[in-house]
């Protein structure tokens, strides 16, 4: 009987070791755990806790000129609801967008059509209209600058012309199609570059097969290259309108919201209230209604995708 015990004592740490003798399964699993955990710790540190700090501190009458940090509730929502500057400065960014996506969606479609040919004149072509995306902010913002003073190259031109100068920059009937033509032009190129690839994906041979059944260009454009690169007109669409609503660089440093509230953006209004006017908490309550607009509209998107995007059709 002793004889069992102890051959049973000794066969356990043997099965122990067994047990938990890591197989190929929990050694990868292991292994992509460590791999993953910097860029999981990176999106909850730097993405997920920022984000929920914002929610927390629009509870709150942050002042950091004044210390005042005081738990008020959802009063800095209902201040933002009843502000006229608020509704004017969303009425700016909803225009803002309305055109400015429609301008940098459509505009690369056409750029990438026009210039979607394999010699080496189109190919300069794309590079030129790429150029404006790899040109820093700041620079691209100064020289549009110099272009639209009121001695700048465009009244120039409008002065020799016989027509009279036009205040771009200053005038609040025009200054916020200035602002939406610059941003739209920083981007065109990058909108082209997406379309670009899009067309490629394009089978020749069914647009072929659609010119042999008598179909005019237009038409094979209109009824099988439009469908078939929906998805990544979907993208692109959803690409820009998150742009046209966090854009900020370019039109800080062109108007900086001026004159008045007329090119006064939702971005900018963020930066005035939390750093010039230092209301930490009402700007982070901008910032979270800024946050649930962009992510609404984004589900509105996906939502309609249904409707007009066709994949694997």
């Amino acid at each position: 009987m002793s004889d069992v015990k102890d051959s049973a004592a000794l066969a356990a740490p043997r099965l122990a070791g067994r047990l938990w003798r890591p197989t190929l399964r929990r050694r990868e699993a292991v292994y992509g755990l460590l791999f993953v955990a910097p860029q999981a710790i990176g999106y909850l540190v730097f993405l997920l806790g920022p984000i929920a700090a914002i929610f927390w501190f629009s509870l709150f009458r942050w002042n950091i000129v004044w210390g005042m940090f005081d738990f008020i509730g959802l009063d800095n929502y209902r201040t933002l609801v009843g502000s006229s500057e608020v509704e004017q400065v969303a009425w700016v960014t909803l225009v803002f967008g309305l055109v400015f996506v429609p301008v940098t969606v459509i505009g690369g479609l056409l750029i990438a059509v026009a210039v979607n040919r394999r010699t080496r004149v189109f190919l300069t072509l794309r590079s030129f209209y790429f150029i404006p995306v790899v040109i820093a902010l700041a620079a691209w913002a100064l020289v549009w600058q110099l272009v639209l003073q009121p001695t700048g190259l465009v009244n120039g031109i409008l002065v020799s012309l016989g027509l009279d100068r036009v205040e771009w920059l200053r005038d609040p009937t025009v200054a916020l199609l200035s602002l939406i033509l610059v941003n739209a032009f920083k981007v065109l190129g990058f909108s082209m570059v997406l379309f670009l690839a899009a067309l490629q994906t394009v089978p020749e041979d069914l647009r072929e097969a659609g010119r042999v059944d008598g179909a005019s260009e237009r038409h094979v454009f209109r009824h099988i290259t439009l469908p078939l690169i929906a998805p990544f007109t979907f993208m692109v669409t959803i690409l820009l309108t998150i742009s046209s609503f966090k854009s900020f660089a370019v039109n800080f440093l062109l108007t900086g919201g001026g004159p008045g509230l007329a090119t006064t953006t939702w971005t900018l209004y963020i930066y005035r209230q939390g750093l010039q006017l230092f209301e930490m908490g009402y700007a982070s309550s901008l910032a979270v209604v800024l946050f649930l607009f962009v992510l609404s509209v984004t589900v509105l998107q996906f939502a309609a995708r249904r409707r007009w995007v066709h994949e694997g059709e």
